[in-house]
């Protein structure tokens, strides 16, 4: 009896994780589909904001594209570095809380220069953003999921891909460009809250655990 009853304790206590662990994977979905409504508004539309608003040409307007992807480049390398010493949930807050108020600036610069360098630092912090996602979900996932837990990631994904760019077109046909920019801002901030409260239920599982880990001992 002793021994099924501890047998029933540990049971119950790997279905509680099981369920902990699913809720905050939930959680993480939902932030990063609504992070993915703001950031992919940015992509949709740079060159043409770069034309209409910057007054670039054409050929140069193109090459914004290419500073986001060089800084993508860079922050995949600063990510390689920094990555095993901070938390990856540190890294994904960071990085959309500084998405968002450089998304915002975006919107009161009319010069090339200072766009190109935002956008190269938007780019960077995406290089920041994504190995920092992929390395939660792997730690956090059980072995036998990860399969079908990215696969969610990137359905996730494609659908802030799919519908961002009608709607943010709607809202520059209705408004602005700018205005569907800073518009724009707001699903990231909504996901950096959403985030932050992920990483409270992190710290506060954690400690329970450590808690309770030393009352087993």
């Amino acid at each position: 009896a002793y021994l099924k009853s501890k047998k029933d304790k540990k049971n119950h206590k790997a279905v509680a994780e099981k369920e902990t662990k699913k809720s905050h994977i939930n959680l993480f979905f939902i932030s990063l589909g609504i992070r993915s409504l703001g950031i992919w508004a940015v992509l949709s539309f740079l060159p043409l904001y770069a034309t209409d608003y910057i007054g670039l040409k054409p050929e140069i307007s193109a090459w914004i594209i290419s500073a986001y992807f060089i800084g993508v480049l860079l922050g995949a390398l600063i990510s390689s570095r920094i990555l095993d010493k901070k938390q990856p949930l540190v890294l994904i807050l960071s990085s959309t809380i500084l998405t968002t108020l450089l998304l915002l600036a975006i919107t009161f610069i009319v010069h090339p220069i200072p766009i190109f360098l935002v956008i190269g630092i938007l780019g960077s912090l995406d290089g920041i953003f994504f190995p920092s996602l992929n390395t939660w979900l792997t730690f956090i996932c059980p072995v036998d999921q990860q399969g079908k837990i990215f696969g969610i990631l990137f359905f996730a994904e494609g659908v802030s891909a799919t519908i961002a760019p009608t709607l943010y077109g709607w809202i520059a046909d209705q408004f602005s460009l700018i205005w569907a920019y800073r518009i724009a801002a707001i699903p990231l901030f909504i996901s950096f809250i959403l985030f932050l409260v992920l990483h409270f239920l992190e710290i506060k599982h954690d400690k329970t655990y450590k808690a309770k880990l030393s009352l087993s001992l």
